[in-house]
């Protein structure tokens, strides 16, 4: 865990077998990358004067996580009691719970990876995830 550039995310993504998700660069934000020995990552958005690792969960976090049907997963788990399915750009196909509506998850037909846009907001987070705006990081 640590904080990285947009260059050192472009150098992870382009390293790893799956690309890596991100909601775009942000004015005055410190990224917190964290990996996984599984491969999953997470980009957490923190604000200037915020210590990386806090443990507080109050900052924008994307995760992408190999996941080998994806696509299946998420429809699985939009099956669940509670939960409000989400067609999405490009074919896409995402959730969430209302129980814990401030994670919203999506996948791509043809990918590999399942991506947990979380976000303090509900509201913000359902909003970054239906107007495209988690992408992999380029």
């Amino acid at each position: 865990m640590g904080a990285v550039s947009v260059r050192d995310l472009k150098m992870l993504s382009a390293s790893l077998r799956h690309p890596v998700y991100w909601a775009g660069p942000r004015a005055g934000a410190v990224y917190e990358l964290t990996e996984t020995a599984n491969g999953s990552t997470y980009v957490r958005y923190l604000t200037r004067g915020v210590k990386v690792g806090t443990p507080k969960p109050d900052f924008l976090t994307i995760g992408t996580y190999p996941v080998p049907d994806a696509v299946g997963e998420i429809r699985r788990a939009a099956h669940q009691r509670g939960a409000i399915t989400l067609t999405l750009k490009g074919g896409a196909i995402g959730f969430y719970n209302r129980m814990r509506p401030t994670s919203v998850y999506f996948a791509h037909p043809g990918l590999s990876v399942q991506v947990e846009t979380y976000d303090p907001s509900a509201a913000a987070a359902r909003a970054l995830v239906l107007r495209g705006a988690v992408q992999p990081v380029p």
